[in-house]
């Protein structure tokens, strides 16, 4: 089979319900009959990875819950640093600071409980995943070299765990995980798709590219410094990665649909969740008109 588009779901934690909404738009122009997923190939990076995996799964609709039930989520001892931090960041998001600024605040989604959401609602979804003809690839980040690579998970010998590493930004939070991370505390993985050939991209970012904003990542970043200094390079280059990488994409703008939401997604209560969810279902209807007009030819 040809897959002549790729669509990359970039990351953002909880705003990443922006791009959830996509996938669920997708999902339904899919049973209507408009949009061809058996042609795309489907790439995700941190909160993306969970996005993308619903998408070729058919289970779009349980997409939303992994963020309204992040906000009551427990803490889990197994894993209690990082649940403490994401709970925290949480908290503090939803409570003390300003909702006109909602992308300063922290948006750090837990992941262990994203996880135990995605099982709950989904069992099958390994079966799922190694049945079907989709291609997922997930981001992760060398802490050795800081080169950002793609790992198809239905290849993967345990396909959970490379999804939970492509979403751990801890580099202390799991004992094996020591060389590789979540993508998005480097930059922005969609640069090598655009310099890899002329395949059309579809590129899903949770948060308009204009904004400047300061995410909870790299205040993790600097925790992390202390405990994984190897680290912290990529951290300290992350926002002229991800600069860097939005210029290639205007440059290659022939061939590239940007979808985002039109502002900042707020991160303080479910209404807003839902709101941002909506925005996403319909901005996934740009996709379906772009690729209405790609065509096999554009393939180099």
């Amino acid at each position: 089979m040809q897959h002549f588009v790729d669509i990359w779901f970039g990351p953002g934690g909880l705003t990443g319900v922006f791009g959830a909404g996509v996938a669920d738009g997708l999902h339904q122009a899919r049973v209507a009959g408009n949009f061809d997923l058996s042609r795309v190939r489907l790439f995700g990076s941190s909160v993306g990875c969970l996005t993308a995996t619903y998408l070729a799964t058919n289970n779009t609709d349980h997409g939303i819950e992994i963020y309204l039930q992040d906000l009551q989520g427990l803490i889990r001892a197994g894993n209690l640093l990082p649940s403490l931090g994401a709970r925290l960041a949480n908290f503090l998001a939803t409570t003390l600071w300003d909702v006109e600024r909602p992308l300063t605040v922290p948006d750090v989604l837990h992941i262990e409980h994203a996880m135990q959401i995605m099982l709950r609602r989904t069992p099958q979804i390994v079966d799922e995943l190694n049945e079907t003809p989709i291609p997922v690839f997930v981001e992760r980040v060398s802490t050795q070299t800081g080169e950002i690579g793609h790992v198809e998970v239905r290849k993967a010998h345990e396909p959970l765990s490379v999804i939970r590493d492509a979403l751990c930004c801890f580099p202390f939070a799991y004992r094996h995980q020591a060389d590789y991370l979540d993508s998005g505390i480097s930059g922005y993985g969609f640069e090598r798709l655009l310099t890899a050939g002329e395949r059309p991209l579809i590129i899903v970012l949770n948060a308009p590219p204009s904004a400047a904003w300061r995410s909870s990542l790299e205040a993790i970043g600097s925790a992390a410094l202390a405990i994984c200094p190897r680290v912290s390079r990529l951290y300290l280059a992350r926002r002229r990665n991800r600069r860097v990488a939005l210029q290639s994409a205007s440059r290659a703008n022939d061939r590239v649909l940007l979808v985002t939401p039109a502002a900042p997604v707020r991160v303080k209560a479910e209404h807003d969740f839902r709101q941002a969810f909506a925005e996403g279902q319909q901005a996934a209807q740009r996709i379906v008109r772009f690729m209405d007009g790609c065509s096999e030819s554009k393939v180099g």
